[in-house]
């Protein structure tokens, strides 16, 4: 059953694609892989890869992703990188 609104007979059911931006690694193509064996290989390849300095910053953006500010600040949850 579908119904529509007074917005000109926009159909309120409908389903739309998503319009988010998928950030990709790799020049913005997204593998398939056939195995988790080569999964794994090419996470550990594109960590290889990196220099010292871009494995911190993806660290940090993970780290910013998964945490709030607050739980980051706090010192219970410290981290500290030596050099």
């Amino acid at each position: 059953m579908t119904t529509e609104n007074d917005n000109n007979g926009i159909d309120d059911n409908k389903a739309e694609e998503p319009s988010a931006a998928y950030e990709t690694a790799n020049n913005n193509r997204i593998q398939i892989f056939h195995s988790f064996e080569e999964m794994n290989e090419s996470q550990y390849e594109h960590w290889r890869n990196l220099s010292h300095l871009q494995r911190l910053q993806e660290h940090y953006k993970l780290l910013t992703i998964t945490f709030t500010t607050e739980e980051l600040n706090s010192n219970s949850n410290r981290i500290i990188f030596d050099h």
